[in-house]
Parts: structure tokens; C-alpha cells; sequence
């Protein structure tokens, strides 16, 4: 049937309201999850004091009220482009076929590619999430120069800072032609500013929420803003003067402003080099140091921020919830300091060894890293200068769960879960750890204090839950006791079917029926124990089968 102009059938408004309310809650859903997501973990255990009884298997997992921590290793080191052997050259490639040849600041695009200023071979690199290594821009042969142009027709000269602007720009500095140049999404390279007067040497790169561009003099010793209009004003530091000195603007003294990076607050966070020292610039330009000491004949030492010494400190990051990872480039090492102003080795040698070896925390090795950046995941990335050798790019994993302290003997520690397990074997003394869970909004640090308990003569031990999952860790379910002289015990299904028998106390249950692995569910045991005294035990309980 035919309508005219002006009848308008019911159906399809309905339809289109009912679309509409469907996609709104899925709109609210979507932001709900995000909320979630973007807030900082919550963690505890419980309980907290907890007392571990000997040869009895042992699993606690920590609750967590708040945002969701990834499933991955805190603090694996991988290397993600670049030789792991040390070698320097100027090749592209896939992951570890590609060369560097002293590998600076990096900055990453909105599609996940991270680009790398390759300093002494000129050129700015292209990595892709998969490890594809391009050249950019500059020269495919690591020819310097200072010439405009389309991508690798451009010549730069020790290019070492990056970073990208709203409309995704990429901005180098030049740091050999004293410039600052500016490389369009297409790849066109321009020249934005250029200053040959003054000791112009333009290090990392960041900018503020007006579009300025900030970044440290090394050898000027100031801290500068760039306007979007190409106007250079000092934010603190006085120009060619070295020193320490803390003070408003240009009455503060700095020596090698290398790194600054902006808070939330909008202070600006920075790596004074050459005086060891972390230094904060607030809005109003007061110049503050936060970390290290200068002029100390001690070079390393962890602890409270302004005990803490380094040695050449180059980068500086900032993590969530006023995490600072600080890059100690002649310690071979990267430091965090915790909001509290706790200085402690987050990844390197303790012994400042420089070397190639990935692995978790302080089983890694760096050579003389020089940036760290991090990107929405909670992915690390580190630049290796190399001048002794390597010039790589490596990734560590910023979240996820630590443990600080020392576990009984026979317990571990599951850093992608949290979870704590094991079988205590021999007696200890009481200990307290601290567990941290760490996301992309934040961190949550727990305490939990464990206290060795015997297994009493007369005791008939039945676990609570197990986890055949087969990684070797509470796989089996059995009874425990150390003065049983005969047992028989059956475990049945919710249905009331019977699953396992054993009359011998090692015998347990792996979670199998009749060759077949059981589901995630809750079973029931009956047990008759008689011990060596003549005491009769019958028992029945439950047990919570998990993967």
C-alpha cells in the first residue's frame, strides 16, 4: 500500500528508537568499561597475616577492587629492534636485522609506530608495532647536512629529539645545525626555527597543552619554550652558565638540561646531566632538586630522593601516579622514584655492568641507555646511546604485579597474577613483603607477613581447592598428615557421583574421571582416617576444583 507525503507508518520509528536506545547503552557500557579501565588498582590479600604450615600446598591471590592489572611479567626487558649483540651499523630491517648507530630520543605516532632519532647516522627511523625498521627521513646512507626536502631527500645533522603535535607533526631537533625542524604526516621536512648565534643545542623534545615546545639546552644550560610562532623565551637557567643552583627562572643554575618531561600539574620534571641531579621546575619558574646531589663523589646509591645519587642521569619519564623513571645512562641502569621520593633499581645491573642480556628487572643489562618513553599500554621504551657498543631499542614492561622482599622457602611469586604458592618445606623466621600491582592509571602497594607454622602430629590436612592446570603447582589434590596409619577417602560430583577412591595417603585426585579432566566446580570428599594413637577422624568437606 502506498503512503502520501505526509503519512509517516509506525513501525520503522519504533525500530529507530529501539536502535537508538540499543546503541546508547552500548555507548554507556563502553564508557562504564573505560572508567573501569582507566582507574589505578586496588589490592589486598586476605588475609594478610597469613601463618604457612609446613609441607602443606599453599595458594593466596590478591583481591582487587579497582582497575584491572595487565597479565604481564613487571619488568621484562626485551630488545625490540636493533643488534642484541651491540653491533652498530645503518640498516633497515625486521627487529633484531636492523642497525643503529647511537640511537637518542623517540616519540610514537597515533597508529603505534615509534620513530627514533638515529643521531650519528642522521636520519630519523620508522618502527612499526611489528618491528618493521624504515628510514623516515634523512639520509639513507648517513650523510649529514642541512637541507629541506621530501623525507630522505632532507639532511639533518645529529638529529637527538622528538616529538609530535596535535595535528601530528613530528618535530626533530637538529642538534649539530643549532635547529628545530618540522616533518609533515606526508614526510615533507622544514625548517621551523634555526638559531646559530647563541649556543643553541636543542636536546628531547615534549609539548605543553598551548603547543609550546619545551626542551633543555646541554651545553646553554637553560630550559626553553618555542611558540607555535617560532618565539624563544627561557623558562630557567642562564644562558652558557653552569651550576646547581636552585632559584626562580634565570637565577637557577643548571649543567645539562637534557630531559624534561610535564606533569599533570604542569611542573616540569627534568634531567640535569652533568650535575646528577633531578630537578623541578614549577609553573611560576621556581627551580627546585628533587633527586640526586651534585658534585658527589658517589655515583649511585638507592633511598630517600635527595640521598640518592647518580651518575649522568639523561632521561626522565613520568609514569602514573607520580611515578618518575629516571634513565642513568653511566650506570647502565633506569631508577624509579615513587611519589613517596624512594629511589631503587627498576631494571639494570646492580653493579652498573653495562651488557646485551634481556630478562626481568635487574637480570637485564643495558648499554649506556639514554631515553625512556612510555606509551598508553604501559609499554616502556628504551634507547641505548651504545657508545660503547650497542645502539638498540628495548621494550620493559611497566605493568603488572612486583613483589619487594624475600619469600619463604618453597613459595614463588606469579608477577602476571600476583598469586603466591608453593609448598613451605623448611622452618623460617616471620617476614613482611609488599606486593605493588601496577596499570596504565596507577598503582596500589599491599603488605603481607607470613609466619611459619608446623604440622602438628594429630592434624589431618584437607586443601580447600586445587588447580589442575598442569604447571606443576598444586596439580593434585591430597590429604596431608604426618601420624595416619590407614585412610580411605572418596570424592564425589554435585550430582553424587563418585569420582575417586584412595586408600593410600600420597594417592590424591588430579581432577580426572575415568580419563577425562573434570570442570571448574565445587566437589565433596568423605574421609576416614585412623591414626597411629587408635583416634578415629571422619571428615567430609569441599573441594573447589579452579584452572
Amino acid at each position: 500500500m502506498a503512503h502520501g507525503p505526509f503519512s509517516a507508518p509506525s513501525k520503522p520509528k519504533l525500530l529507530s528508537i529501539n536502535m537508538a536506545l540499543k546503541y546508547l547503552l552500548i555507548l554507556l557500557a563502553l564508557t562504564l568499561s573505560e572508567n573501569v579501565l582507566a582507574q589505578a588498582p586496588n589490592i589486598t590479600y586476605n588475609p594478610s597475616d597469613i601463618k604457612v604450615i609446613q609441607r602443606i600446598p599453599f595458594t593466596i591471590s590478591p583481591k582487587n577492587t579497582g582497575g584491572a592489572v595487565p597479565a604481564v611479567v613487571y619488568g621484562q626487558v626485551t630488545t625490540f629492534a636493533g643488534s642484541p649483540t651491540g653491533q652498530r651499523g645503518f640498516v633497515d630491517g625486521v627487529g633484531t636485522a636492523a642497525l643503529f648507530n647511537n640511537s637518542q630520543d623517540m616519540a610514537k605516532d597515533t597508529a603505534g609506530n615509534l620513530y627514533v632519532a638515529d643521531a650519528s647516522n642522521n636520519a630519523i627511523r620508522k618502527i612499526s608495532p611489528a618491528g618493521v625498521v624504515t628510514t623516515f627521513a634523512g639520509s639513507h646512507t648517513g650523510v649529514a647536512g642541512f637541507t629541506d626536502g621530501q623525507d630522505t631527500s632532507a639532511r639533518l645533522n645529529y638529529p637527538d629529539g622528538l616529538a609530535f603535535d596535535a595535528s601530528g607533526n613530528l618535530f626533530v631537533s637538529d642538534y649539530n645545525n643549532s635547529a628545530i625542524r618540522k616533518i609533515t604526516p606526508g614526510g615533507m621536512v622544514t625548517t621551523f626555527f634555526v638559531d646559530t648565534a647563541e649556543l643553541f643545542d636543542p636536546q628531547a623534545l615534549t609539548f605543553d597543552s598551548a603547543g609550546n615546545l619545551i626542551f633543555g639546552l646541554q651545553y646553554g644550560n637553560q630550559v626553553v619554550k618555542l611558540s607555535p610562532s617560532a618565539v624563544l623565551t627561557t623558562i630557567a637557567g642562564a644562558n652558557k652558565v653552569n651550576g646547581s643552583v636552585d632559584g626562580v627562572g634565570t637565577a637557577a643554575l643548571f649543567s645539562g638540561p637534557v630531559d624534561a618531561r610535564l606533569d599533570t600539574a604542569g611542573n616540569l620534571v627534568v634531567a640535569d646531566s652533568r650535575n646528577n641531579e633531578i630537578r623541578k621546575i614549577a609553573p611560576d619558574g621556581t627551580v627546585t632538586t628533587i633527586a640526586g646531589l651534585a658534585h658527589d663523589t658517589v655515583l649511585y646509591k638507592n633511598g630517600p630522593a635527595l640521598a640518592a645519587r647518580f651518575h649522568f642521569p639523561t632521561g626522565v619519564e613520568l609514569g602514573p601516579g607520580g611515578i618518575i623513571y629516571i634513565v642513568d645512562l653511566l650506570n647502565n641502569d633506569i631508577r624509579l622514584m615513587m611519589p613517596d621520593g624512594t629511589v631503587s633499581l627498576l631494571a639494570g645491573s646492580p653493579t652498573q655492568t653495562a651488557g646485551n642480556s634481556d630478562g626481568i628487572l635487574t637480570a637485564a643489562q643495558f648499554d649506556e641507555p639514554c631515553y625512556i618513553r612510555i606509551d598508553k599500554t604501559g609499554t616502556g621504551y628504551i634507547a641505548e646511546w651504545g657508545l660503547g657498543g650497542a645502539s638498540r631499542i628495548r621494550k620493559i614492561a611497566l605493568a603488572g604485579y612486583t613483589l619487594k622482599g624475600i619469600l619463604p622457602p618453597g613459595l614463588t611469586f606469579d608477577s602476571t597474577t600476583g598469586t603466591i604458592s608453593g609448598t613451605v618445606t623448611n622452618a623460617f623466621t616471620t617476614r613482611t613483603d609488599t606486593v605493588t600491582a601496577f596499570n596504565t592509571s596507577g598503582f596500589s602497594t599491599t603488605i603481607i607477613t607470613f609466619t611459619y607454622q608446623e604440622l602438628p602430629a594429630d592434624l589431618v590436612y584437607c586443601p580447600n581447592a586445587f588447580t589442575p592446570n598442569g604447571d606443576g603447582t598444586n596439580d593434585v589434590w591430597k590429604v596431608r598428615s604426618e601420624n595416619v596409619k590407614s585412610i580411605e577417602f572418596h570424592i564425589y560430583d554435585q550430582w553424587g557421583e563418585l569420582l575417586f577412591t584412595s586408600t593410600n595417603i600420597d594417592n590424591g585426585w588430579d581432577g580426572t574421571y575415568k580419563g577425562h579432566k573434570e570442570p571448574v566446580g565445587v566437589y565433596v570428599y568423605y574421609l576416614n582416617a585412623v591414626m597411629n594413637d587408635g583416634q578415629n577422624i571422619k571428615r567430609k568437606g569441599t573441594i573447589t576444583l579452579l584452572k
